[in-house]
């Protein structure tokens, strides 16, 4: 596990609650056309047509949330094997919740600026090396 793939955490959740949410949209009624408006020219059920794009996208939408997802559980899946419970603890305050160094600090230590929090997680990176 990388640093990197750690602090991609927060910005994978937030990607899947986004295209979660984009798939609501899809379902949002829209206004048909009144008799007094134009009507399209195309031939076939518009509504169909309309219909099959929002399943496309929505087949497209799934298919990115779940490739996020795995992502996501692969890093929950590593952090299980830590032994550390500290480090558990730091990562998952950190990286997961999103928390600052000197608030992981304070959680974890009642206090400091961060640096305590931030030293036992970069040493025990380094030991993974």
């Amino acid at each position: 596990m990388t640093k990197e793939k750690l602090e991609s955490y927060v910005g994978l959740v937030k990607e899947i609650n986004a295209l979660q949410l984009q798939i609501k949209t899809l379902y949002r009624p829209i206004k048909s056309p009144t008799s007094s408006e134009s009507h399209s020219s195309t031939p076939g059920d518009p509504t169909a047509k309309a219909a099959d794009r929002i399943l496309d996208l929505k087949f497209k939408v799934d298919q990115e949330i779940d490739a996020l997802a795995n992502q996501a559980k692969e890093i929950e899946d590593w952090l299980i094997t830590v032994d550390n419970h500290d480090v558990t603890a730091i990562i998952r305050y950190h990286y997961i919740s999103g928390m600052t160094w000197a608030e992981v600090d304070y959680a974890m230590y009642s206090g400091g600026d961060g640096s305590h929090s931030r030293r036992k997680f970069n040493k025990f990176m380094k030991d993974l090396s």
